[in-house]
């Protein structure tokens, strides 16, 4: 018996230890199983990428709008129209809303044209363009500002420099614009640091910093802008662009003052904050001086924002609780997935997705978002605005009583994709949806004078 119960020990252990090692051996061939995503095996190669295909659809449609600008004329729109299969393959597009007549610029097939804007004397266009290869791919460090005539009769590069985003000063004498630093390594020629605002005199296409942050691409929103009177500039980015210390402005959107120019790390306390308590960006601002952002009032917010409540009357007839259909209900109530190509094309799912919105029960309590105007300076309050619940790029006419937008998604084209206007006091049931090329873009033919 002394024998046997040491054998009988050993024995108990060595089972244990074989249990333990198949129990381990099956989590670990479970764990390196290629559908969980740990797989060891060999690497295969990648076969080469597909080849892009210009001619592809989505939704009926090949080019989609990704930004809009208002011309000076206050009737003339410029438009990004960009592939459905590239947001940054894009074209420009003039459109008259008096006319409602399209012209698409001259543009070499290989280039991509964005972030169109016209020059206050109407006699420019400045747009950012880049190289692409044949798979329709445009890198960054290639994005240098060009200048086109108004009626595509000529272009030229305006700035060797790696830009996008720019806006005119309100007198037309500079841009603002954010502005990549390359590499000066001759063995990294289109190496991107960080960025930062510069400005570009007009006449003597001279460039100057206004910061000198070397802040890192992402942290930025959107455009720049001058004050009218020329002396400030305010643009929108993360906090995170200034040293991370406790004085440090806190915020979203900032202004900065030309004397100070220009910011670093040094005298970053001269920006200003200005907190208008919602996370975005934004989209322009008036002769006034009064910025175009999104605001938010939400249903639970114990402060109401009049400008919105006066835009966006509360439905006397809401119930008590949100009756909005879910699931099914709303599936069957709102069919985007039934629409077919030829419905998408001429615009059935923009005008789906306006009558979701308004029929929304946040919006029928005269909350949600809203595109408000206010003075760019701290404790100031909204003073105006327009009933449109989103936009991924707007821009306002020069009188400020007309917005332009693009509605749903600048990056990825759907069938709620939409180019529309919005005036002042307009309700949102009202908005203007405006046609653009969908399928084939002709460049305009410039007839020699």
């Amino acid at each position: 018996m002394k024998i046997i119960k040491p054998i009988l020990y050993v024995v108990a252990v060595l089972a244990l230890l074989l249990a333990a090692a198949l129990i381990f051996e099956s989590h670990v061939s479970r764990l390196l199983h290629p559908r969980f995503g740990n797989y060891l095996g060999a690497i295969k190669k990648l076969g080469a990428p597909p080849e892009f295909d210009f001619d592809a659809t989505q939704f009926g449609i090949r080019w989609f709008p990704t930004h809009v600008h208002f011309g000076p004329d206050g009737d003339t729109l410029l438009a990004d129209l960009c592939h459905v299969n590239r947001s940054s393959f894009c074209r420009i597009g003039k459109y008259s809303i008096s006319r409602n007549q399209w012209t698409i610029l001259p543009f070499d097939a290989g280039r991509t044209y964005l972030k169109a804007i016209f020059s206050p004397d109407r006699q420019w266009i400045v747009y950012a363009s880049a190289p692409c290869d044949d798979m329709a791919r445009c890198n960054a460090p290639d994005f240098q500002l060009f200048r086109m005539a108004t009626d595509g009769s000529k272009s030229e590069l305006l700035a060797d420099t790696v830009a996008l985003y720019p806006s005119f000063a309100h007198n037309g004498k500079k841009l603002i614009y954010w502005r990549w630093r390359v590499s000066k390594d001759p063995r990294y020629p289109k190496l991107l640091g960080g960025i930062d605002l510069y400005q570009l005199d007009w006449e003597t296409r001279k460039e100057a910093p206004l910061t000198a942050l070397s802040i890192t691409a992402g942290l930025e929103y959107g455009r720049p802008f001058f004050t009218p009177d020329g002396e400030k500039f305010v643009f929108a980015a993360s906090p995170m662009i200034f040293p991370n210390k406790p004085d440090r402005p806190k915020g979203r959107f900032f202004v900065g003052s030309m004397a100070n120019a220009p910011i670093d790390d040094k005298n970053y306390m001269t920006i200003e904050a200005v907190d208008f308590g919602i996370n975005g960006e934004m989209m322009d601002i008036d002769k006034e001086g009064r910025v175009l952002y999104r605001g938010y009032q939400g249903s639970a917010s114990k402060e109401v924002n009049p400008v919105i409540r006066a835009i966006r009357p509360r439905d006397p007839k809401l119930p008590a609780f949100s009756d909005d259909p879910i699931g099914d209900a709303r599936d069957k109530r709102y069919p985007y997935a039934k629409l077919s190509e030829e419905q998408s094309r001429r615009g059935d799912g923009a005008r789906l997705l306006l009558k979701e919105r308004i029929e929304e029960y946040t919006y029928r309590g005269g909350n949600g978002g809203a595109f408000l105007l206010r003075p760019a300076r701290q404790s100031s309050r909204d003073e105006a605005g327009f009933d449109l619940d989103e936009a991924c790029a707007a821009s306002l006419s020069p009188d400020g009583l007309r917005l332009a937008f693009v509605w749903e998604n600048c990056g990825i084209a759907s069938e709620r994709s939409a180019l529309g206007l919005i005036g002042r006091g307009q309700a949102m049931k009202d908005i203007q949806f405006i046609d653009w090329p969908r399928l084939d873009l002709a460049p305009t033919t410039v007839t020699a004078k």
